[in-house]
C-alpha cells in the first residue's frame, strides 16, 4: 500500500536563505522559534490524546502523562543516553519529559494494549506543522533583515 505523500514548497529557498545568514546564533534562533511554533500544536494534540489514569490525587500524585508532554530543545539525561552522539545544529523534540512509562503507553507491553497518542498527533498535524515552520522561518528572516537594515542606516547616519 502506497503511503500518501505531500509536497513542501519553499524549503530549498529557505535553507539557502538561512545558510546565508552569517551569524550562527541568529540562524539558530530563527530555526528554534520556527520549530517550536510548528511543534506546539502537535504537543497539544498529543496531550489531549494521551491516556489518563484514575488516581486519588493529592500532592504525592505522580505526574500524569498528558501533563508531561512538551516541546523542548533538550532531552532528559535518560533520553540522551539512548539517543547516541549524532547532533544537528538545531533540534526540537516533542514528547514526554522524563516519564519512564510513556513509550509503554504508546506501543503497549505484555500487560497492556498500545494507546498511541504521539503518532496520531504527528500524523494529524504534520502538514500544518511544516507549513507553520516555513511561514515562521520566513517571518524570522524578514525580521532579521529589517534589523540589519536599521543598524546599517543608523551606522551610515552616525
Amino acid at each position: 500500500m502506497a503511503r500518501p505523500g505531500f509536497t513542501l514548497i519553499g524549503d530549498k529557498e529557505l535553507t539557502k536563505t538561512l545558510t546565508a545568514i552569517a551569524d550562527p546564533r541568529a540562524r539558530k534562533g530563527i530555526a528554534r522559534h520556527s520549530l517550536r511554533k510548528g511543534a506546539k500544536p502537535i504537543a497539544e494534540t498529543a496531550g489531549r490524546l494521551a491516556p489518563r489514569r484514575k488516581s486519588a490525587g493529592g500532592p504525592e500524585r505522580e505526574e500524569e502523562l498528558h501533563e508531561s508532554i512538551a516541546v523542548s530543545s533538550r532531552l532528559s539525561k535518560r533520553q540522551k543516553k539512548r539517543r547516541g552522539k549524532a547532533k544537528a545544529e538545531v533540534e526540537i523534540f516533542v514528547g514526554t519529559t522524563a516519564l519512564p512509562h510513556a513509550h509503554l503507553q504508546e506501543f503497549g507491553w505484555e500487560e497492556g494494549a498500545p494507546q498511541p497518542y504521539l503518532r496520531p498527533a504527528w500524523d494529524g498535524g504534520k502538514r500544518q506543522a511544516l507549513k507553520d515552520i516555513l511561514k515562521e522561518s520566513w517571518k524570522g528572516i524578514e525580521r532579521r533583515a529589517k534589523r540589519l537594515a536599521r543598524k546599517a542606516r543608523k551606522a551610515a547616519a552616525g
